[in-house]
């Protein structure tokens, strides 16, 4: 059995671990977004195209 010290290193670590495997979820979705979008207005321009619903970025 460890010490309270120690097991309030442990619980410390793991909650940073998994709070820094959130940020890097999180940045990596959005950079997939923005990839994404910049693909679709380098294709587009983003020009407005009537009746075509190509331009519109959707999230």
């Amino acid at each position: 059995m460890m010490d309270k010290a120690g097991l309030y290193q442990w619980l410390g670590f793991c909650f940073g671990l998994l709070l820094f495997l959130e940020l890097v979820i999180r940045a990596y979705s959005l950079a997939k977004i923005m990839m994404q979008a910049f693909k679709q207005w380098r294709r587009t321009g983003w020009k407005r195209r009537e009746g075509k619903k190509e331009g519109v970025l959707s999230l």
